[in-house]
């Protein structure tokens, strides 16, 4: 995956646009904060009771699947950024094994807007942890891709993937969830 950082959040950003604040992961060896500078995005928001008939740009009224946020994106983004904030709980890929979508393809950000999906509280407020993405994600041609904070789990009665690929993501083949 080109370009993507796995990263966790290390302070609160404004839920309302803006900037993307500071985040923290491994860098190589050094284990030094990777920041992600203060980005220009608009804000969405996924729910596990939310409609995909939403707009999505509140917290009072999200989307239901990270599907459907995902394909609000253009595939490249030029004037903003977007921020996928995944309200808490369990985001399954589908309602069904048969229904599982999770393959997340052709998205161009770039450094100042990037394609931003984080854990948020009820509040629509940055906390790690809250969200669980459920049936892994196979990820490609996707360049500045930042998950912050987000859990990733395959299994349960969901699949790996059902793209035929590497389980959750071609380069976290290894990787069977995300640690906070």
């Amino acid at each position: 995956m080109d370009g993507a950082q796995v990263v966790s959040k290390s302070s609160s950003s404004s839920s309302s646009g803006g900037s993307g604040g500071t985040a923290t992961a491994p860098d190589g060896s050094t284990g030094a904060p990777y920041d992600i500078g203060s980005p220009t995005v608009t804000d969405l928001y996924v729910s596990t009771t939310g409609s995909n008939s939403n707009s999505g740009t509140s917290v009072s009224s999200p989307l239901l699947t990270l599907e459907a946020a995902w394909n609000a994106l253009p595939a490249t983004m030029t004037t903003t950024g977007y921020r996928i904030n995944l309200l808490p709980g369990e985001h399954r890929c589908g309602a069904d094994e048969s229904s599982c979508v999770n393959y997340f393809a052709d998205k161009t950000g770039t450094h100042d807007y990037p394609i931003i999906i984080q854990s948020v509280n009820a509040a629509g407020t940055y906390t790690a942890g809250e969200a669980l993405i459920r049936g892994g994600k196979d990820i490609d041609n996707v360049s500045y891709l930042y998950l912050i904070g987000v859990e990733m789990a395959a299994g349960g009665t969901y699949p790996t993937n059902n793209s035929g690929n590497s389980p959750v993501c071609p380069w976290l083949s290894s990787v069977p969830r995300f640690r906070r």
